[in-house]
This record gives structure tokens, C-alpha cells and sequence, in this order.
């Protein structure tokens, strides 16, 4: 024990040997020697100098990635806000593009703003479309809110963000068998004479519709047949406008359309809805499911 870590083991044994006799002094050995094993100044230093360099190290490298995340999260939500940015202008734009166009029509020379609260929820929803044809229906609704404030609730806002593609097709599909009384009622009878498509597609339109919230089967509040109408049924049909009267009654009832009506969602979303009438639509109605109403018909002015 005369190098260096003999006297360790020889200061360590010292220690552990005190009031001891002869007979512990193997054991004051072996521990002192497996002491000094796991107590090593020297060793303990570097490895402790080690540690600390590798653990500023992987600091170092946990600061540098955390800024390198941080950069990345930061760039990503820049490009998000900018994506939103860009679809909300748009949509703003073609919005007053519209308008314009329609006071133009009208010849008034005041609209109304918009509050901030509808604004603001508006452009929640809105600055996620993507589509060219969904920003198209949003700038209609932003044209049709600056006409008339209030025209458009905030479920179908709600209802437009998340909306599939396909349902607003089979919506604007519907919106070409639709007539306009003192509301939008589609016609959903004789499908299948009309637009040549089986009674399962048929179904399958209707019940879609309904399972997104567009569509609505009628109550007993909402009869097909009420026996109060003292004038003419008007109903319109794009540019036809169609008077029914019940033969020689002078009570006249109103005509079936299949016992269906949109939801108060599917009712703002339609009149947002383009395409051209269905050519033998009335053809078919008169025929088939029309033929005991005295019918006067008319351009729609």
C-alpha cells in the first residue's frame, strides 16, 4: 500500500479500523479496497467533468432542436395564417364584387355592415375553405349578409366549414326540383320519371340530405293539403310561375311536393344554389301528380 491508492486504502482502512482488532482487519482491508474501487477522487472528477460536458452537450442539443421546433412550429403557423389570410381576401373580395354587382341591379346607394360579432364568426369559418366553389358560397353569404343583415344564422355558418362537397352537389341537385312559394319547397315525387334514376337513388338523395341536416320530412304542423287558401296558390319555378286551383272550388288546396322541407340550414344554403331548371319537370308533375288542379301559368316578372 505505498503507491497512492495503497495510502487511500491505507487512510480509508484507518478510518474504518479504529477500536478494531486483529481479527476485522482482513475485512477493514477488503472494504477499504472496495471503497477505494468506487471512490476514486481523481476518476470520480473526470467522470464528473465528463458527465457535465455531456449533459451541456445534449442541453445544448435539446436548446438547438427546441429552437429548431420552434422555428419549424413558428414557420408552420405563419404559412397557416397566410393560407387564411389569402382565403378570407378572397372571399372578402368576391363578396363586395357581388354586392356591387347586385346594388348596381337595385339602384340603391346604401348597404348595411355587418356586426362585428357575425364578422368575426363569419371569418372563423370561413378562412378554412379551400375550394374554389365552397369560398364561392361563403362570398355569397358574406354579399347576402351586407344586403340584409341577419339573412344567415350562425349554424349554417357552423354547418358550411365542415360541409362535404358532395352533400352541397346533391343540395344544389335538389335545388333544380325546387319551387318557391312563401318558402323553397323541393319536390321530391316522381324522381325517377324526371331525372331517369332509380327509386334507390332516389331514396339515397333524400335520405343523405337528411342526415346531414338539409333536409327535413314535414310534420303533421306541415300538410301538403291545406283547404284555406281563398286565392291562388303561387308557386315559382325559376322563371315560371305556376297559380293552382282546385277545380271549381273556391277554396284551393295546395299542391303535393312530396312531404319534404329544407331545414331552416338547407333553406339559406339553397337560395345560394345555381343550375337550370330539369326541362320536363312540369311536364311530368302536371301529369302525374297534378292533372285535378285547374293551373294557370305565367313568365315570372
Amino acid at each position: 500500500m505505498s503507491d497512492g491508492n495503497g495510502s487511500l486504502v491505507t487512510a480509508i482502512f484507518g478510518s474504518l479500523a479504529v477500536g478494531v482488532g486483529s481479527a476485522l482487519r482482513p475485512v477493514g482491508v477488503a472494504i477499504a479496497e472496495t471503497i477505494r474501487g468506487r471512490f476514486r477522487p481523481d476518476e470520480i472528477r473526470g467522470q464528473a467533468e465528463a458527465e457535465a460536458d455531456a449533459r451541456i452537450t445534449r442541453v445544448e442539443g435539446d436548446i438547438r432542436e427546441r429552437q429548431l421546433l420552434r422555428l419549424e412550429a413558428l414557420e408552420r403557423l405563419a404559412d397557416e395564417e397566410a393560407y387564411y389570410q389569402s382565403n378570407m381576401r378572397k372571399i372578402a373580395r368576391d363578396a363586395m364584387e357581388i354586392a356591387q354587382a347586385e346594388l348596381a341591379i337595385s339602384g340603391a346607394n346604401q348597404v348595411a355592415i355587418p356586426s362585428n360579432d357575425w364578422l368575426r364568426n363569419f371569418f372563423r369559418h370561413a378562412r378554412y375553405a379551400g375550394d374554389d366553389d365552397v369560398r364561392k358560397l361563403w362570398s355569397k353569404i358574406l354579399a347576402g349578409e351586407i344586403k340584409q343583415p341577419g339573412r344567415f344564422s350562425k349554424r349554417t355558418i357552423a354547418f358550411l366549414e365542415t360541409a362535404e362537397t358532395k352533400d352541397l352537389q346533391l343540395l344544389n341537385h335538389l335545388y333544380r326540383l325546387t319551387f318557391f312559394l312563401d318558402r323553397p319547397i323541393p319536390v321530391v315525387i316522381g324522381l325517377t320519371q324526371v331525372l331517369n334514376i332509380t327509386e334507390e337513388r332516389e331514396d339515397r338523395i333524400v335520405d343523405q340530405l337528411q342526415a346531414v341536416g338539409l333536409l327535413m320530412h314535414r310534420n303533421s304542423a306541415h300538410k301538403d293539403h291545406v283547404a284555406t287558401y281563398v286565392e291562388p296558390i303561387k308557386a315559382r319555378y325559376f322563371d315560371t310561375v305556376v297559380e293552382f286551383w282546385q277545380g271549381n272550388n273556391s277554396y284551393p288546396q295546395s299542391p303535393t311536393f312530396g312531404g319534404w322541407e329544407f331545414t331552416t340550414v338547407g333553406r339559406e344554403l339553397v337560395l345560394l344554389c345555381e343550375g337550370l331548371p330539369v326541362p320536363n319537370l312540369l311536364e311530368v308533375l302536371f301529369r302525374e301528380h297534378w292533372a285535378h288542379f285547374d293551373m294557370r301559368i305565367s313568365q315570372a316578372s
